[in-house]
């Protein structure tokens, strides 16, 4: 990666508290970022198959709480898993 082209912003008494980037440099960061989060994205893919759960057994699961009419959310979190679970927090914009 490049030297970022940056211009601090600084208060009335001299102290950094902002930074400007140009367009061009912005960009790069952008693109410097997205190549971090699709590298963790395929090291977790590569750790291992994905915590899957059967979906004949997840209907069924699901089936029986709606027929109670008091769904057990730690069931049905624990049958979908969030992809910030999965990724520790971790998530992306597009």
């Amino acid at each position: 990666m490049h030297p970022l082209q940056k211009q601090y912003i600084t208060n009335e008494s001299g102290t950094k508290i902002a930074v400007q980037l140009d367009i061009r440099s912005f960009q790069q960061l952008e693109r410097y970022i997205e190549s971090l989060e699709d590298r963790i994205d395929l090291e977790l893919a590569m750790k291992g198959p994905p915590d899957l759960t059967n979906w004949d057994d997840f209907a069924k699961e699901l089936r029986k709480e709606t027929a109670q009419k008091q769904p057990n959310h730690t069931t049905l979190q624990r049958l979908l898993p969030t992809r910030s679970n999965k990724h520790k927090g971790q998530s992306r914009e597009k």
